[in-house]
C-alpha cells in the first residue's frame, strides 16, 4: 500500500513540474512576441502616414491584422488565469488608426 503511494506522490510532482515548466515557457514565449511587436507596430504607424497610394493597401492590411492582434491579446487578457500568460503591456498598445 505505502509503494502505492510513493508512486502516486512520484507522478504528482512530476505533473507539478511539467506543469510549471511548461507555464513558463508560455509566459517567457507571451513576452518575447510582446516586446517583439511593439516596434512593429510604431513602425507600421510611422509607415502608414508616408506610403504611397500604391503600398497603402498593404499596410492598410496589415495594420487590420495588427489591430486583430491587439485586440485578441487585450480580450485574452481579461479571462482568469489566461490574463497570467498574457503580458499587461497590450491593454496600454493603441489600435492603428488607418486613414482614410
Amino acid at each position: 500500500m505505502e509503494d502505492s503511494f510513493g508512486g502516486m506522490v512520484v507522478v504528482v510532482v512530476f505533473a507539478l513540474v511539467v506543469g510549471l515548466v511548461f507555464g513558463v515557457i508560455g509566459c517567457v514565449t507571451q513576452q518575447v512576441y510582446y516586446v517583439g511587436a511593439a516596434p512593429e507596430i510604431e513602425q507600421l504607424r510611422h509607415d502608414l502616414g508616408t506610403v504611397t497610394a500604391q503600398r497603402s493597401e498593404d499596410a492598410v492590411g496589415q495594420a487590420t491584422q495588427w489591430n486583430q492582434v491587439i485586440a485578441r491579446k487585450k480580450r485574452w487578457n481579461r479571462v482568469p488565469f489566461i490574463n497570467l500568460w498574457i503580458p499587461d503591456g497590450w491593454e496600454a498598445v493603441k489600435t492603428i488608426q488607418i486613414p482614410e
